[in-house]
């Protein structure tokens, strides 16, 4: 099989640096560690029932169904990417530090009072991951090392945020999380600015190339299999802290979970472009999905063990977060160069976001809470396991109509190969 025909020779990066990136990526995924897993446990102590929550973690995904396009048109309308990001920036400050205000709310308007702060906190943040990227998939052009080199940062700043804060939230109370989070928006402001001016996202093409790969059969089942793979993690993310909690694990054990599951997810990005030297990116995508099905069910029965036996099953689970994370998202992003290139990718990027953070994390957010409250939480895990095998099968037909496709003669730079490599 001949390799695919590499991105744009030269493509312009508007000067930014693989250290820039790698900077914003430490301290936005910084952010996240700081903020999914622990925002559930604030929210309870504001007395708010596992419904409540899974809404308001429902409400996140529900922005970036809307907002990532809007981002990545005004991307590629106008190219100023820096300046995009550094606006989101300054509003997720702002919105960090009127939270403990909207928590302070009588009974009555704190769930409106918090709800409404963290639709325009999500709003903000929603453009910062499918801009960086971006920006760092034009910076690799095709070189998944490099990328990984790049994206790794952003594991080390969630893995540093979600150990580091919960000793900070056993000692000084869980409250004590917005104010941490203003800090982490303050500094992601900063490194922006340490972007070049003339940072900017490629000139927008004329054409409807972007829409007609979009509606290809193989790439709506791509879609289809990256809804359903955000969707079986929406229970964890919206659900796992509180399940350790129930399990009778500390803040600091909790926050351990989450690191041991980064810490795998480091290692995977830093050797990964062995594994997508051996094997198509589309294969890579059935394996992850197969794998996801595996750490869920094994997440939910931890709740039916024993004490010991629970510890080693969820940290047997949290390792394959290697797989069910940072390889999907590769395999992903692999895919996503070589079907958009460098010219659509902020569109591209934007509306892969919107269909599987937002609107497959926001149905699994919403029926995780469901489901928590009426069955339990093994039931809420056994089902996100039951979403992973529907993926399965939509990554099968993603593989299969991949393969024909080459097989029709279709071009490269649109079709595709189901490899990723750099050129040697």
């Amino acid at each position: 099989m001949p390799r695919p025909h590499r991105a744009e020779s030269g493509a312009p990066t508007g000067g930014a640096r693989a250290g820039d990136i790698g900077l914003i990526y430490a301290i936005y995924f910084g952010f996240v560690g700081a903020s999914g897993p622990y925002f559930p446990l604030l929210f309870s102590e504001w007395g708010m029932t596992a419904f409540q929550i899974g809404a308001l973690v429902a409400l996140s995904h529900l922005i970036r169904i809307v907002a990532p396009p809007v981002w990545g048109w005004a991307a590629d309308r106008h190219g100023r990417i820096r300046t995009l990001l550094q606006c989101g920036a300054a509003i997720m400050l702002v919105m960090c530090l009127a939270l403990p205000q909207a928590g302070g709310l009588s009974a009555g308007a704190r769930l409106g009072g918090v709800a409404l702060v963290m639709a325009v906190l999500h709003l903000a943040a929603a453009g910062q991951g499918p801009l960086t990227e971006a920006m760092s998939l034009r910076l690799a052009d095709g070189d998944v090392g490099k990328y990984g080199r790049m994206r790794v940062w952003g594991s080390v700043g969630f893995i540093l945020t979600v150990a580091g804060f919960g000793p900070l939230l056993d000692a000084f109370g869980v409250t004590l999380l917005p104010w941490l989070l203003a800090i982490l928006a303050g500094a992601l402001v900063l490194a922006v600015r340490r972007l070049p001016g003339k940072a900017e996202a490629a000139p927008r093409q004329a054409g409807a190339r972007l829409r007609d790969e979009l509606l290809k059969p193989t790439m709506l089942a791509f879609l289809a299999a990256s809804l359903l793979m955000i969707l079986a993690h929406a229970p964890f993310y919206a659900f796992f802290s509180l399940y350790l909690a129930h399990l009778g694990y500390s803040k600091t054990a909790i926050g351990l979970f989450w690191a041991l599951g980064v810490t795998a997810e480091i290692g995977l990005f830093l050797v990964q472009k062995r594994l997508f030297d051996r094997f198509p990116a589309t294969v890579l995508l059935v394996g992850t999905l197969v794998l996801c099905v595996l750490r869920f069910v094994m997440t939910a029965a931890a709740g039916e063990m024993t004490s010991f036996w629970a510890t080693l099953t969820l940290v047997i689970a949290q390792v394959l977060h290697a797989a069910t994370f940072a390889l999907h998202h590769s395999a992903s992003m692999s895919i996503m160069h070589q079907r958009f290139g460098t010219r659509h990718q902020a569109r591209a990027q934007s509306v892969y976001t919107a269909v599987s953070y937002g609107l497959g994390g926001a149905i699994g957010g919403l029926a995780a809470g469901v489901i928590w409250q009426t069955s339990g939480p093994s039931a809420t895990f056994y089902g996100a396991a039951i979403a992973a095998g529907l993926g399965c099968w939509a990554a099968l037909l993603v593989h299969r109509g991949t393969r024909r496709e080459f097989a029709a003669g279709i071009p490269a730079r649109v079709s595709i190969s189901t490899e990723w490599r750099p050129d040697r």
